[in-house]
């Protein structure tokens, strides 16, 4: 007989994840250049730099779903 498996739930950080540029919260100067981007997005390229947890992923992610990007 095998162990019951338990579902475990989404982790906070994951549940409550900006998911567009307007979500997020501070970031008032990198916001403004984002969200200016994604109103008339050209090919370019972009590095997001900063320490661990400031939200480079999330940041970029978030300009992706604007741009209907993959």
């Amino acid at each position: 007989m095998s162990a019951p498996s338990l579902p475990f739930p989404q982790s906070l950080a994951e549940k409550y994840r900006p998911l567009t540029i307007a979500e997020f919260v501070g970031l008032d100067k990198p916001k403004h250049i984002l969200a200016k981007f994604a109103g008339q997005p050209y090919p370019s390229a972009w590095v997001f730099v900063g320490p661990s947890g400031v939200g480079k992923t999330s940041t970029a992610q978030g300009l992706c779903s604007e741009i209907k990007g993959k």
